[in-house]
């Protein structure tokens, strides 16, 4: 055997080089990069996310290849396919298993099951019950979950206690949330993840791309557009693209609300772009707002200096009591003055704030359902807060820290029209269902970036917290002249 054949045949017992030689799939060079991943070839769990346009060739290529590679390579093995919906199973998966799968002596495929003579298996099916994911094991167990936006959290974590040696999570993007989003958020450790756009997918071609960012975005010039696209300008596109669904398809961005009647303040693009180009930094008065929790949640310290806001400080403390006196501190570290911080006035805040008002700190009291400084939009001023800080950081006024957690709770938040037409942001509670944590950095963040120094009369400058959403001590307070804003 000469050196050339020993290199086909290690090459063809790889996920990849059995999908190029022996299946004769003809890959781009994306496609072999995530198989490359999956394969993995130690001992390690080998987790890959692939966010991708629409229509990149996921499913048909990359899926496709995995199960059989699975299957054929590592006797023994079991695969499981699932999807959010059966028919993305059904329809656009296993129909193409079955067709190379054919090809094979002894290979027996239905619709969504495959049993091959060295003992491996594959399955398809789509389930919202965990228990029902539960019972999978297998030392070459592969996992792939494709349209995995759609994929309630409680399936990711059924799929943890299975404990795969390969892990596929891919999906066109849709809202900031769940594993897919975390994947390449709070979870990005844990993970090998890719990105896909258009431009990685010769098969769509320049055209079409102009045309489907020119239905989503019909003010846009369509010259220049044609420009951006020949010259491969993706940065200046996402500059310039605003509608979330074309970010979705075309760029595989996540999108900045959910396509119906939910709406995202934040998104992850704006975000990056303020992060990328941020403003020049301006000193001012320093401003803090204190975010409180107990048990498993945060408590978040945050600072805005001018227009810097400094590395969130952010711990667990289930005695309340030594929490108060940590905040006193960093207080003290800051030189603070009770005037410049605000603080949550509802719930936990009520008695963490009484007794740091017996201790000489009467700081201000900030309420999430007093009234809208425009209440014929929001519904509360916690609403209001989210948008305005939004605005803030799309218009790159303030120079933000780098935190992934930060990044995951202000995008993942959502906000939908109530019964009278007014925006209003998901409940707490209704994220905790969701299997989203609670969002203490992200109240954090937009409290410091909305609450400004009570410094002079609000009928000499404008801004800042109504009087109705902000008391110090039961006092009404100024509003406040914006710091460095």
């Amino acid at each position: 055997m000469n050196q050339t054949e020993l290199t086909d045949m290690n090459f063809r017992s790889t996920f990849a080089g059995f999908a190029m030689l022996v299946l004769g799939m003809n890959l781009y060079d994306w496609q072999q990069d995530v198989l490359w991943l999956l394969d993995g070839r130690d001992d390690e769990p080998t987790r890959v996310a692939l966010r991708t346009c629409n229509e990149s060739g996921k499913t048909s290529q990359v899926a496709t290849a995995a199960v059989l590679a699975n299957a054929a390579l590592n006797p023994e093995s079991l695969t499981v396919t699932m999807a959010g919906v059966y028919r993305q199973v059904k329809h656009q998966l296993w129909p193409n298993i079955k067709a190379h799968a054919s090809r094979f002596e002894g290979w027996e495929v239905n619709e969504t099951d495959l049993i091959t003579p060295n003992g491996s298996r594959a399955v398809g099916f789509s389930t919202d019950d965990p228990e029902k994911f539960e019972g999978w094991h297998n030392k070459d167990l592969l996992i792939i979950v494709d349209e995995a936006k759609s994929v309630p959290q409680s399936i990711f974590g059924a799929i943890r206690r299975c404990a795969p040696k390969r892990l596929l999570v891919m999906s066109s993007p849709g809202a900031p949330r769940g594993e897919l989003y975390d994947a390449y958020g709070t979870k990005k450790t844990l993970y090998r993840s890719l990105v896909v756009t258009a431009f990685d997918c010769p098969h769509w071609g320049d055209r079409r791309i102009v045309n489907n960012i020119m239905e989503g975005c019909p003010q846009l010039d369509r010259q220049t557009v044609t420009v951006m696209v020949e010259q491969r300008d993706v940065a200046g596109l996402l500059n310039i693209v605003n509608d979330p669904l074309t970010l979705s398809m075309v760029f595989a961005e996540f999108m900045s609300n959910g396509g119906g009647d939910e709406y995202y303040p934040f998104s992850d693009t704006m975000l990056r772009l303020a992060r990328e180009n941020p403003p020049a930094k301006r000193t001012g008065a320093k401003v803090a707002f204190l975010d409180f929790a107990a048990g498993g949640d945060e408590n978040v310290f945050a600072v805005r200096d001018g227009n810097v806001v400094l590395p969130l400080e952010c711990w667990r403390e289930r005695d309340t009591m030594r929490a108060c006196g940590e905040f006193i501190m960093k207080f003290r570290r800051h030189g603070l003055k009770a005037e410049q911080i605000f603080a949550d006035g509802d719930g936990l805040g009520i008695p963490m704030l009484d007794r740091l008002a017996e201790l000489g700190w009467r700081v201000h009291r900030c309420h999430n359902n007093a009234t809208a400084s425009n209440p014929d939009k929001y519904k509360n001023r916690i609403a209001e807060m989210y948008w305005e800080a939004a605005k803030k950081i799309q218009a790159k006024e303030v120079i933000l820290p780098a935190d992934d957690v930060l990044d995951a709770q202000l995008i993942g938040r959502q906000s939908f029209p109530s019964s009278d037409g007014r925006l209003q942001l998901e409940a707490k509670q209704d994220m905790r269902k969701n299997g989203m944590s609670s969002p203490d950095r992200a109240d954090a963040l937009v409290g410091v970036l909305t609450c400004f120094n009570p410094l002079t009369p609000k009928n000499v400058i404008s801004g800042g917290m109504s009087p109705s959403a902000v008391t110090a001590g039961g006092e009404e307070i100024f509003e406040g002249a914006d710091a460095g804003i």
